[in-house]
């Protein structure tokens, strides 16, 4: 019976650390031009917000809180501006002097990753058609430093996972 009990409560325990009772879930936003999903862990408190009061900038439309950072959502329509015609290698171009400027790709979808020093945060281009592209803005909690926030791996996981449908 003892036996018995010890193999229940490991296989228990094994279930719990993997993560096969979470498994994972997906948080859509809903914008006016695209619809942006992320698959993140069952096992992690996230929620979408479209609630100003949670966004960090007035050009946020959503926000994914996570347990200890932010990621804002933008529908980002600078790239129709004159002076990028519609192209997003110009709008990339435009900011290669900043800070931790570096092209990205997350699930096949090209971008280019930059540090804004001004809001504290890491913003994630990712090219979507010739007038919008989908802005994440990565925010890290007081006490946190954003940069490891951003390369961490739950956070690349969560890029990585995003699909984008325009409609």
């Amino acid at each position: 019976m003892k036996k018995g009990l010890r193999i229940l409560c490991l296989l228990l325990i094994l279930v719990i650390i993997t993560g096969c009772v979470g498994g994972k879930k997906n948080i859509t936003f809903k914008g006016k031009k695209l619809n942006a999903t992320f698959e993140i862990l069952n096992l992690r408190s996230h929620k979408l917000s479209n609630n100003i009061n949670d966004t960090m900038s007035n050009r946020e439309r959503a926000v994914i809180i996570g347990s200890n950072y932010k990621i804002g959502i933008e529908e980002d329509t600078s790239i129709s501006y004159d002076k990028y015609k519609g192209d997003f290698n110009k709008l990339s171009d435009n900011f290669k002097d900043q800070k931790d400027y570096k092209k990205v790709t997350y699930n096949g979808i090209d971008g280019f990753q930059k540090y804004y020093i001004g809001y504290n945060r890491y913003e994630v281009y990712l090219n979507v058609n010739d007038k919008v592209s989908l802005k994440l803005n990565i925010y890290a909690d007081e006490g946190k430093k954003v940069k490891d926030i951003y390369y961490s791996d739950e956070m690349q996981d969560i890029l990585n996972s995003v699909v984008i449908k325009v409609k």
